[in-house]
């Protein structure tokens, strides 16, 4: 290390940005290769009872989970089972996708960076029937929003693809490898797969989203299939230090190595430079000159040093767990508040002191920036509701009622109930649903992750005055999905 930490100092700036940025709680931890260096929670893991975090105390890790798949992968190729380069309908006969060029060429460098041109397409798994075991059967029939190898586009997706292969090519399934070869060996005995097992601890976190004066408890939805190898994972302090420092430990528990520093490695190189939030925040200070993606992790120069590291985000859940390999320290850091911007800039008042710089008011900058951004929408004109009065459907609503089908959504239903027009994607999920205009109505999804994603749906008929198919925005950055009416 080239100074010695101050974690007095850092609690002390924790606590005031807590207060600055009004955070139910959070649990911190920084670690070294062989050592805990600090461990606190500030706040509380549960609001109306006042119970602090604890190193126990289970979270969700949202998308850091894709930082485990894309090792399970490395460690596959490590094994001599897969190659970085190699194309995967090399591996997989029946791989495809719906540019039969891409089906050809497209290699898991290219699913772990994020380079393959597809967008989440979210839709397709808000359809509570869904699981990451369907992606090969939907891939072909879900579009590129940009050019293959172009551009880094961050979309689930492609980490759907990742686990599907780690089941594949290890002939188990993917949560019994991740068991197996990484949870096990590296003693991570409270991490799972599912928030429903974390719910059965008595240290567990809640989600909040604040308001002006208090805090709502979010909801977490279980994601173990849904979203397993992108967004699934709980964990906990005393876990995620085992997961960083077997980072730091360039691939080894103790002596044991579980994969090579050199396949490892490769997971933190930078594949594609990303958009660099910095450059907003703080435009023309270059205190950030590279900010990009690489294998699971996201690749940062700061001040001249690396920084891995992978976010997680949802509600209730913002996680942040990451390394300085050359500095030898790594962290994780999750709030339980939607929205905080503690786990992003808290790791860097560290990062700054080990470098021997002054510390950056990263907190007081990103508050300044924040409320420029409101001024400004402030003074913006709200957009007008382009929505048109005085209309009504042209047919009866049960001329409505019916399965809609597309191969790589799923199947839309929409039937009557007390002479109101209701739908379900999925089983056990009766959405909110209401008319716009003209044959437009709105479905609004609510079933994952809360987020309340609403879509227009218009229904289209024949010359015959039959409705054969339905649009919806599935994708935004796509044409409206068309869905076939099933006979």
């Amino acid at each position: 290390m080239k100074k010695e930490l101050d974690f007095e100092l850092f609690s002390e700036y924790t606590k005031k940005h807590i207060a600055l940025f009004k955070d139910a709680g959070i649990a911190v931890s920084f670690v070294s290769d062989k050592e805990v260096l600090f461990e606190e929670g500030f706040g509380f893991r549960d609001v109306k009872n006042k119970l602090p975090f604890t190193a126990k105390t289970l979270f969700p890790l949202g998308s850091h989970t894709k930082s485990f798949t894309a090792t399970a992968i490395a460690m596959l190729v490590d094994d001599g089972i897969l190659d970085w380069d190699t194309p995967i309908k090399n591996y997989i006969l029946d791989f495809k996708m719906t540019d039969s060029s891409v089906t050809e060429k497209i290699t898991l460098r290219d699913v772990l960076s994020h380079t393959t041109g597809l967008p989440h397409h979210q839709f397709a798994y808000m359809n509570s029937d869904w699981t990451y075991k369907d992606v090969f059967k939907r891939l072909p029939y879900l579009e590129f929003i940009h050019e293959f190898r172009t551009i880094h586009k961050y979309a689930n997706l492609n980490y759907f693809i990742a686990a599907k292969i780690v089941e594949d090519l290890s002939e188990q399934d993917y949560f019994s490898f991740i068991e197996k070869r990484i949870f096990a060996p590296l003693g991570m005995k409270d991490t799972n797969f599912s928030i429903t097992e974390s719910l059965k601890s008595d240290d567990y976190s809640k989600g909040y989203r604040k308001t002006d004066d208090d805090f709502i408890e979010e909801f977490y939805p279980d994601l173990k299939y849904v979203a397993a190898g992108t967004g699934n994972f709980n964990s906990c302090l005393k876990d995620m230090t085992k997961w960083i420092q077997f980072h730091l430990n360039r691939g080894k528990v103790k002596d044991k190595e579980l994969i090579s520093a050199k396949v490892l490695n490769e997971l933190y190189q930078t594949q594609r430079i990303d958009r660099n939030p910095f450059s907003i925040i703080t435009p023309g200070e270059n205190y950030v000159q590279n900010y990009g993606f690489a294998l699971g992790w996201w690749a940062i120069d700061y001040r001249g040093a690396r920084i891995n590291q992978h976010l997680g985000t949802g509600p209730g859940i913002i996680f942040n767990g990451g390394f300085m390999l050359d500095e030898n320290i790594g962290y994780a850091i999750f709030s339980n508040t939607s929205g905080s911007n503690l786990p992003f800039i808290l790791n860097y008042h560290i990062a700054d002191q080990i470098l021997g710089f002054e510390p950056i008011d990263w907190g007081l900058k990103l508050k300044e920036f924040e409320e420029k951004q409101a001024q400004a929408m402030a003074n913006k004109e709200e957009i007008k509701d382009p929505k048109k009065k005085n209309t009504k459907p042209s047919h009866p609503l049960e001329h409505y009622v019916g399965i809609y089908h597309h191969p790589g959504y799923g199947e839309l239903e929409f039937y009557l109930e007390k002479n109101a027009l209701k739908a379900k994607y999925g089983k056990d999920s009766n959405l909110e649903t209401n008319y716009y205009h003209y044959e437009t109505f709105t479905i609004t999804i609510t079933h994952l992750g809360g987020f309340g994603v609403t879509k227009y749906v218009t229904f289209r008929d024949n010359f015959q005055g039959e409705i054969t198919h339905l649009e919806i925005d599935a994708e935004p950055m796509l044409k409206p999905a068309i869905f076939e009416k099933l006979k």
